[in-house]
This record gives structure tokens, C-alpha cells and sequence, in this order.
């Protein structure tokens, strides 16, 4: 079973109760990674006592002594998920039995594609259902630094988060439009993909934003003309039909 430090939970506490209690811009360190050039595309990196190699696979000129550049990137971006998982389960003193975690990239579609080897691939819809703020419980160092207390609810706190719905997520509508999509297939092949917009009713009460609804109207045409915008130079073409978004195949 995989185990998390019981002392992990009194650090996690404590950075939040931090990060809450901030009255300004949090002062940020300065991480300095220096890199040596041994031979060839074989370097050597250096961090804050840490040594490791980079190079490239034979294929590509390297001698394949340790992971390319961006096996780096894409391994930090797994382990970061890994990390922030530990630390909301260390707070809520759960569990796990094992916490593995893969990530895929590919790079050899010569132009960017919303299909893959048959298979449709989305980047980024948005959000399906966005209710931080009606969440059961929050830490109580999250409440201190809003001046709550044991009587306070996580609506007051959210409330209190986002300076009365003006600021952070409750300020910016992009976190509450979305789409939802459709595939359908023709003798076991992709043919087309419907989107859907949704709407989850950005500048509504506490109680009612964030719960998904089709969108109409005015918000529809702005999610699928978003959708449209950020699509086209990865060479998807969306076209528009009343409500909703269509891509042929």
C-alpha cells in the first residue's frame, strides 16, 4: 500500500495557512538550473544539489544516456499532478492502495489534428461542473485567512475568496462556458463531431452557477465562436449550425 507520512499533513496545513494569511504577491524563489555540454547532445544539469543527464536517442544523433529534453518536461508534468494528489489526500487523511500515474505525447502528425489514428482527441472543453464553492468542507486555515469562523460556510468563504463574485474564477466567465461532444461514427469510423455548448450560468448565486445546462442564445454563439477561434490553427475546422458546432471528418 502506498503511504503518506502522517507529519505531511501538519506541512500541508501549515502552507495553506500561509498562502491564506498573504496580504500581497507571494514572494517567489529563484531556482537556477545550470548545464554543462559533455559531447555530442549529451548534457549534464544541475539543481539545488541534484545531477542528471539529457541526451538523445541514437535515431537522433544521441547516445540515449538518459531522456531527451522533453521526456523532462512531460515527466514534470505528471509528477506535479502526483504531488498536488498527495497533498489534498494527506488534508483529507486518505488512502490509496497504489497511486501510479502515465502520460502520452506525441510529435509525429506532421500538422496538429483533432483526430489520431482514428480517434478524436480534445484539448481543453472546459469545465462540465465548477462548484468549488458548495464543497462540504474547507480547511480552517482557509477560513482564517478571510477572518471566518466555525460558523462561516464554504459559500461564505468563497464569497469572501473572490471579493463578492469579482474576482478569481467567479470573475472570469471562461471557467463556467464549455462543450460537450458528440461523436458519431459511419461503418466503425469516425465521420463527424457535434459540439454541444454549455452553460454553467457564470454570474448566478452560489446555489445556482456551476451546474451544467445547454446553451442558447448569445452564450452558445460565444462558446462555439471561442471554440472556432483557438481550433483553427491547429487544423480543425468548426463550422457553426444554429447551436452548436459541427467538424467533419
Amino acid at each position: 500500500m502506498y503511504t503518506i507520512s502522517p507529519h505531511l499533513k501538519g506541512i500541508f496545513e501549515r502552507q495553506l495557512k500561509e498562502r491564506a494569511g498573504r496580504t500581497g504577491p507571494a514572494k517567489r524563489a529563484t531556482t537556477t538550473v545550470k548545464g554543462t555540454a559533455l559531447f555530442d547532445l549529451q548534457f549534464r544539469g544541475e539543481v539545488e544539489g541534484h545531477s542528471f543527464i539529457s541526451d538523445e536517442r541514437e535515431s537522433s544523433g544521441g547516445h540515449d544516456a538518459g531522456p531527451a529534453p522533453m521526456r523532462y518536461f512531460i515527466a514534470a508534468v505528471m509528477f506535479c499532478h502526483k504531488v498536488w494528489t498527495v497533498k489534498k489526500a494527506g488534508l483529507m487523511g486518505l488512502a490509496f492502495d497504489r497511486l501510479d500515474g502515465e502520460i502520452s505525447w506525441f510529435n509525429d502528425v506532421p500538422t496538429p489534428r483533432i483526430v489520431y489514428k482514428g480517434k478524436p482527441i480534445f484539448y481543453s472543453l472546459g469545465n462540465f461542473i465548477f462548484q468549488n464553492e458548495t464543497v462540504q468542507w474547507v480547511p480552517h486555515a482557509a477560513y482564517e485567512g478571510f477572518g471566518l469562523g466555525a460558523d462561516d460556510t464554504p459559500g461564505d468563504w468563497g464569497w469572501g475568496r473572490s471579493q463578492g463574485g469579482k474576482h478569481g474564477h467567479a470573475g472570469n466567465p471562461v471557467f463556467y462556458r464549455s462543450a460537450v461532444p458528440e461523436c458519431r461514427y459511419k461503418n466503425g469510423a469516425l465521420a463527424e463531431i457535434l459540439l454541444h455548448p454549455v452553460d454553467l450560468g457564470f454570474g448566478q448565486p452560489i446555489g445556482q452557477r456551476g451546474r451544467p445546462v445547454m446553451a442558447e442564445g448569445e452564450v452558445a454563439q460565444e462558446v462555439l465562436s471561442w471554440l472556432q477561434r483557438v481550433s483553427e490553427p491547429y487544423g480543425t475546422d468548426i463550422v457553426i449550425e444554429g447551436d452548436k458546432g459541427v467538424i467533419r471528418v
